[in-house]
């Protein structure tokens, strides 16, 4: 799975009522993010090390493993826009 479609699943789950939690990673990692728990319940970090200027995300997943809601969906849509371009190039896709 490649940027855009990434990209499009976020924004489809931002439209809708949010997207589960194991999606959210797991389309993450898709892309090159590592996601790892935070501190307190369902908060999770997001980092990637091939990001020049990158440093975290976070989101939360409500209910501990439950959805991520739709402002969590937008900030990381705003992180895979800012990033497009290093994002692209970490996955040998054309820009």
């Amino acid at each position: 799975m490649g940027y855009d479609e990434v990209f499009n699943e976020l924004q489809a789950g931002k439209a809708a009522s949010g997207l589960p939690c194991g999606d959210v990673r797991r389309l993450l990692t898709q892309v090159g993010f590592t996601v790892r728990d935070g501190s307190k319940g369902g908060h999770k970090i997001v980092t990637h090390d091939h990001l020049d200027g990158f440093t975290t995300a976070a989101y939360n997943c409500k209910g501990g493993d439950g959805i991520v809601g739709r402002a969590y969906l937008g900030k990381l849509i705003q992180v895979l826009k800012t990033y497009k371009t290093g994002i692209k190039e970490y996955l040998g896709e054309d820009e």
